[in-house]
């Protein structure tokens, strides 16, 4: 039987996985719920997360999403999404992600409005 040893009891993985999605759910950021899928794209969801971009949309074109290229352990070259938000709240064009580009507030939050002062606030 697949899962993880806990003190003297075992937990099945399908616990495992549960309780990794309610952890995540709080305290994981997008770069590392992205880390957490193989190197295939598949994820503990069973989700392909190259068809996936960052508000969970699929992605149809490469115009759809900015995205990054990965190379998994098949060989085989597929599109990953690109974070376009900071961790700090910060957006625009004063605060630029590595790329050069503005940076834009996260479209899951509850403040996904950037400012004029460049801050990601409430939508009015």
């Amino acid at each position: 039987m697949h899962g993880v040893e806990l003190g003297k009891k075992r937990l099945p993985m399908s616990s495992v996985v549960l309780l990794t999605v309610l952890v995540c759910s709080f305290f994981c950021t997008p770069l590392l719920l992205m880390q957490m899928y193989r190197a295939d794209g598949q994820g503990l969801s069973g989700l392909n997360m190259a068809a996936y971009n960052s508000s969970g949309a699929s992605i149809n074109s490469a115009s759809d999403a900015s995205s990054i290229s990965d190379v998994g352990a098949s060989g085989v070259k597929r599109n990953m999404p690109m974070i376009r938000w900071r961790e700090d709240t910060h957006c625009g064009v004063n605060y630029p992600l590595e790329d050069g580009s503005p940076a834009e507030c996260n479209p899951q939050s509850k403040k996904r409005c950037c400012n004029k002062w460049g801050y990601c606030q409430l939508c009015s």
